[in-house]
């Protein structure tokens, strides 16, 4: 077992490790919300105006590159969280124990990590597209 290959001190670190990388995705993912949120309000406040489509455009495209850089970063995140997580849960028999009853209350759900990592800057991804292709029209 892991557990024994680790210091009761080196547990408590690795447990704060595993909070700290969690918590990062979690704002980062917040970060691209909002930054997300203030292009469509940018691209709304271009509507009313008609003949600003060079500038509807732009501000579409920058909002796809935008959500291009959330899905890297919020991928190459949860791949960190994932990796912490694994060796968290070889170290600390509670936190398995928490994961594994997890996992078994509801078989074939759509986990948590999809929606936030794959399903928020998806749609975004696509909608950046209608608004682009609206633009250009």
């Amino acid at each position: 077992m892991l557990a024994a290959m680790y210091s009761e001190a080196e547990q408590e670190r690795l447990w704060e490790h595993t909070l700290h990388e969690d918590v990062l995705l979690a704002e980062r993912g917040n970060f691209f919300l909002v930054a997300e949120s203030l292009f469509v309000v940018a691209y709304a406040t271009l509507l009313p105006a008609g003949d600003e489509n060079l500038a509807a455009a732009v501000l579409a495209g920058a909002g796809f590159l935008l959500t291009v850089a959330w899905l890297l970063v919020v991928w190459r995140q949860h791949r960190i969280v994932g990796n912490i997580q694994s060796i968290a849960q070889g170290v600390l028999p509670e936190y398995k124990d928490t994961c594994a009853a997890k996992a078994e209350r509801v078989p074939g759900r759509i986990r948590t990590w999809h929606m936030l990592v794959v399903g928020v800057p998806g749609l975004l991804f696509v909608t950046w597209v209608f608004l682009f292709v609206i633009a250009v029209a």
